[in-house]
């Protein structure tokens, strides 16, 4: 709403770069601000802002998918359309694999549509709780609100319950106001920097020629791109958490320098000298370990979920399910056998994953994934016996309340217990180093410190 004038007429519209937009809005736009709202603007004081731009795009933005992704139940398609579309299905099922794929699809389909059923029901009843609670909660309340003690407290809790809502209105108002403003200012930005966009990249050679150079010269695939960007955001973690316990991230162990040497013969994209100015080698931070060993983690549930699948599958292919349920819970001797041995051979499967991961590879994939690698104290790959050590410090770290793996975070090596009873040790291997945003603030942090150090010692 501006002022356009002398008088106090009030004219729908927003001034944008000194262009007028949507002056003329259809009466059942819902863009369109109704009478009752009023907004004083003044194009010298004030102009539209980069948050109000984004703001604008949000709603555009939001608008656009919920208009996509609206399905209107009244709308049903006529039974012809459905019955054309069951028997086209029917006529492409062998062209696609044939009917046991199109049960398989279709089986999946329905699976999916009833989980969805079921999570609106949920909602449904949880509504119904919350109201019963609700409810129940003010025929307690209500007796104690109504007696003679709380008499003096009505009228200024109703007072505060009108003032809170006349806020909320003016909110609401002003919400509806800076919400067209920002429409408009997202539009026109948006238009203006898709014509520019296109104009420049179709008449400038030289752009041309950047974006010819920059497609020739992509070496590296967008997944390799974002786990990099990750790894040094867990870096940034580590040097946050690290710098909070007063401790210093980049303690090196002695044989570095042998273990930067070998890590450039191992991996000839990397260079001994852009590894010595980097966090190569050092001692890894305890954000960047606990991420690797929950990717682990998460590994090893897939994999146990899958071969449980499997087993169930198989079972139920021959129709052995209930038989072998029955069987497990008959509680007989040769049945606990079959537990123990069932819980056997998930320990084993864990334990194989980790030994074998140290001691071949000296690294899980959590840990191939972060960067990181686990040695001796030679820098090299830890023996089958020590990487058996280390899987029972693990169990013995999380038996006393994980107290094993805090351990790390005052350890002046970063060992935890597991590293102890194992002999080990976990370093960057990469050419770690932080995110530039979180050494930027670093550094302007300790320039800050510094003057107000020199302030301090001028005054005394």
């Amino acid at each position: 709403m501006i002022n356009d004038g002398e008088e106090d007429e009030v004219v729908e519209g927003v001034i944008v770069n000194g262009t007028w937009i949507n002056p003329n809005v259809a009466a059942d736009d819902p863009r369109r601000l109704p009478q009752t709202v009023q907004y004083n603007y003044v194009q010298s004081q004030e102009r539209p802002s980069f948050m109000r731009m984004i703001f604008g795009s949000v709603v555009i933005f939001t608008e656009e998918v919920t208009e996509r992704a609206r399905i209107s139940e009244e709308e049903n398609p006529p039974i012809e359309m459905i019955e054309a579309a069951v028997h086209q299905a029917i006529s492409q099922e062998q062209s696609i694999g044939g009917r046991p794929f199109a049960d398989l699809r279709y089986g999946t389909i329905g699976f999916i549509s009833g989980l969805m059923d079921n999570a609106q029901g949920g909602a449904g009843r949880l509504a119904t709780f919350s109201d019963g609670a609700a409810q129940a909660a003010g025929r307690i309340i209500s007796p104690v609100w109504n007696s003679f003690l709380f008499a003096p407290f009505h009228e200024p809790a109703m007072r505060a319950e009108q003032a809170g809502m006349e806020k909320v209105n003016e909110w609401i108002q002003r919400g509806r106001v800076e919400e067209v403003r920002s429409r408009a200012l997202a539009e026109v930005s948006i238009n203006n920097l898709v014509e520019e966009s296109v104009t420049e990249i179709t008449s400038n050679t030289q752009v041309q020629t950047i974006i010819q150079e920059v497609i020739a010269s992509q070496s590296t695939s967008m997944a390799v791109e974002i786990i990099e960007e990750a790894r040094e955001r867990l870096i940034s973690l580590d040097m946050l958490v690290m710098g909070k316990l007063g401790r210093d991230l980049d303690p090196a162990p002695d044989f570095r320098n042998r273990y930067l040497t070998a890590l450039a013969e191992r991996r000839s994209r990397y260079q001994y000298r852009n590894l010595t100015v980097s966090l190569a080698g050092t001692y890894a931070g305890p954000i960047t370990r606990l991420a690797a060993f929950l990717v682990d983690v998460v590994i090893l549930i897939i994999v146990l979920a899958v071969i449980s699948t499997f087993v169930s599958s198989t079972l139920n292919l021959f129709g052995l399910t209930a038989q072998v349920r029955n069987f497990l819970d008959s509680g007989t001797t040769l049945a606990t056998i079959a537990v123990i041995a069932i819980a056997s051979f998930n320990f084993l499967l864990l334990s194989a994953y980790f030994i074998f991961s140290w001691d071949w590879v000296g690294a899980t994939f959590g840990d191939m994934l972060f960067g990181l690698r686990v040695v001796n104290r030679n820098g090299e790959t830890i023996s089958f016996f020590r990487a058996i050590l280390r899987l029972i410090g693990y169990y013995v770290s999380a038996f006393v309340l994980f107290l094993g793996f805090i351990w790390a975070l005052f350890d002046r090596r970063r060992q935890g217990w597991q590293d102890k009873l194992g002999g080990s040790f976990v370093l960057y291997d990469w050419p770690a180093h932080p995110e530039e945003r979180f050494l930027h603030s670093q550094v302007m942090a300790e320039i800050e410190e510094d003057n107000n150090n020199n302030n301090n010692n001028n005054n005394n």
